[in-house]
């Protein structure tokens, strides 16, 4: 059974998550065409110049956006059925996924560009520097997973107890 609160609560929260996707959407598309927001100025920043880095944040924001995507579908299953369905949890583990590569990607491709530019250019040498901040999201992505795996469990046990009573 479903908590009436949670459910509206859930409801909200998804319609907050697709708001956001809009939006994110919408202000990456005006900054990629280059359309002036009055006042505000949108920019991206890597450490690659050019094609490279351009690709590395249009497939990091695809892999973020596909993230949202899922939490959008994990808060409508929460909503729609058991806390912890197979639907919540399936859509809970898909957005741990998607958001751990988008961070993996984020944090490794840089580094991996740099050096396989250095490479091909004969050798030299390359700086990689890391964030404490990179290493802790990631963390938390990962620890997202743990929780799915306990999410997993709390059915598992919902599951017993029903078939008790």
């Amino acid at each position: 059974m479903n908590n009436p609160a949670i459910a509206r609560s859930a409801r909200r929260l998804r319609m907050l998550v697709w708001i956001g996707i809009g939006l994110i959407v919408a202000i990456y598309l005006l900054n990629r065409l280059g359309s002036p927001l009055g006042p505000l100025r949108v920019e991206t920043h890597t450490d690659m110049a050019g094609w490279a880095g351009q690709a590395l944040i249009d497939l990091t924001l695809l892999m973020f956006v596909i993230a949202l995507v899922r939490l959008a579908q994990m808060l409508g299953a929460v909503a729609d059925g058991p806390l912890f369905g197979p639907r919540v949890t399936r859509s809970f583990r898909g957005f741990a996924f998607w958001l751990f590569m988008a961070m993996l990607v984020d944090v490794s491709a840089g580094p991996a560009i740099a050096i396989a530019g250095k490479l091909a250019d004969g050798g030299g040498r390359a700086v990689l520097t890391f964030e404490l901040s990179d290493l802790l999201v990631l963390a938390g992505a990962l620890f997202l997973f743990l929780l799915a795996r306990m999410m997993e469990q709390a059915r598992a046990i919902e599951s017993e107890l029903e078939e008790i009573v």
